[in-house]
């Protein structure tokens, strides 16, 4: 069944229906706020790490200066974030710190002689050589805003080339509706629509109520074994281009988009 309504009778696009308009401008704040939330993760990781490089800076600039000893190194791992610990005396205090080096610490050993930077009036704030330490508390943090960041823009970028696709063939023509087999395929979704075509949608696309296919009896006639009784079908509605087609339950959200599959011969 197609919808038609225009002045000159021709069907109404997919797109210009009211339902399906706002579904699109949903999908197209989300992504909005996707993106935002990796642009804000990348600038709060770049502040951070300035404060931490400034803050360095100036105790290698201004602050006090003393030898010190390695006297352990925590390799960098999937775990936890490289480091060392260094022992130094300041006004014949014995100070013992921890600089976290990453992947730097393959280069340090017990016993290494390396140069302390301190701060004056608080002798525990220091450095060593050219590393850049942090508190240690401040690593992790500092590497998820990075990677989810970094993540969160790259989600948004698939999601809105989506998005595109999506509202660019919803007003290629109308709506149809019918009777359509939708099988969880993973984290994918399986249509096959009436004239026998199989459509698979994207990663993380998932229709939210696909059929469930009967069960099949073991054999040993058990009572709960009896095949599911849901239909094997359920009313949807589509638009395709051959290639590509996008579906909905009632022309609202979800629209999930999904391209043909190659027949399998």
């Amino acid at each position: 069944m197609h919808l038609s309504g225009s002045d000159d009778g021709s069907p109404l696009t997919a797109g210009s229906m009211p339902r399906t308009r706002r579904a699109l401008a949903a999908t197209g704040r989300r992504v909005a706020a996707t993106f935002l939330l990796g642009i804000v993760c990348l600038v709060g990781f770049g502040l951070a790490v300035t404060v931490v490089a400034d803050r360095n800076d100036a105790l290698r600039n201004s602050g006090g200066r003393t030898p010190g000893d390695v006297y352990d190194v925590h390799p960098d791992s999937g775990h936890s974030s490289g480091s060392v610990l260094v022992e130094y005396t300041v006004a014949g205090v014995v100070h013992h710190g921890r600089v976290d080096v990453g992947a730097d610490a393959d280069y340090y050993s017990e016993g290494q002689a390396v140069t302390v930077f301190y701060d004056r009036d608080h002798p525990s704030q220091m450095t060593i050589d050219d590393e850049d330490n942090q508190p240690s508390w401040s690593v992790w943090p500092m590497e998820m805003a990075f990677v989810g960041g970094s993540v969160s823009l790259i989600i948004a970028v698939v999601q809105e080339l989506r998005r595109r696709t999506t509202r660019r063939l919803l007003r290629s023509g109308p709506w149809q509706s019918g009777r359509v087999r939708v099988l969880d395929a993973g984290k994918r979704s399986d249509f096959t629509t009436p004239d026998g075509a199989v459509w698979r949608s994207g990663i993380g696309t998932r229709w939210p109520t696909p059929n469930q296919e009967p069960r099949k009896l073991s054999g040993w006639g058990l009572t709960d074994e009896d095949p599911a009784s849901v239909l094997t079908d359920q009313p949807v509605w589509w638009v395709a281009d051959g290639r590509r087609a996008v579906f909905s339950a009632d022309q609202g959200m979800p629209l999930v988009l999904a391209r043909r599959r190659r027949d399998r011969g």
